[in-house]
């Protein structure tokens, strides 16, 4: 639930800046402020604190998608690994196995899934198990449709599995479109690196006070 956290402390940025440059901002404004004129201050914040670290912000791009979508940390840490997930779920099991859906052609295998207004698909090989596409469509007939589309290629070996060193992603919402591509050269890990993770203790809840006032407000 991406409406009880606010931005990390200015020292946590620092650090996670160091030794980069370069960047193109991509934040969510938050279910709770969809429909609100008022803009979300974190993205800007953020731009602040690396243009004062003498880092350049390529560009900005703030989207209602995120949250709508079902794509909370565990989600987006799943497409990055380019996994299959369930929404709203840490980890997948058995039982969440069941609700997914195959169609397969050749070597092409369709894995869907619908929860509400939400469609989720991958396009996956029979033959290794790669997953080549991610796509995830909110539908909403009053605000239009919003889309996540994630395509992974060049795959290279990484300790037991083959991991996407292209990562081409699309957002569309509202008539907007954001597109990222991101390019790897290199794949390594340190000996002690955990692959899961939760969210950090570092964020800071957001009491339910709060977020009533909020949205009494719109």
């Amino acid at each position: 639930d991406y409406t009880k956290y606010v931005l990390k402390s200015t020292e946590e940025l620092e650090g996670l800046l160091a030794g980069k440059d370069n960047f193109f901002v991509v934040a969510c404004n938050k279910c709770y402020k969809e429909f609100d004129t008022t803009e979300e201050p974190e993205c800007g914040n953020f731009a602040a604190i690396a243009q004062a670290q003498g880092k350049h912000i390529t560009g900005t791009a703030k989207v209602d998608f995120l949250c709508n979508s079902g794509l909370n940390f565990y989600s987006l840490q799943a497409l990055f690994w380019n996994e299959l997930f369930q929404p709203g779920q840490a980890q997948l099991n058995n039982e969440l196995l069941e609700k997914f859906q195959t169609n397969i052609g050749g070597d092409d295998v369709i894995i869907s899934m619908g929860e509400g207004n939400m469609n989720y698909k991958w396009l996956a090989n029979q033959s290794d198990g790669k997953i080549r596409m991610a796509n995830i469509l909110y539908k909403d007939r009053i605000h239009g449709n919003s889309q996540l589309n994630w395509d992974y290629s060049d795959f290279k070996t990484f300790d037991v599995k083959s991991f996407p060193m292209e990562n081409k992603i699309i957002f569309t919402s509202n008539n907007k479109e954001v597109k990222i591509n991101m390019t790897l050269n290199y794949v390594g890990t340190d000996s002690d690196w955990e692959t899961r993770t939760s969210i950090s203790s570092k964020y800071k809840e957001v009491s339910v006070d709060d977020i009533l006032r909020r949205l009494m407000s719109l």
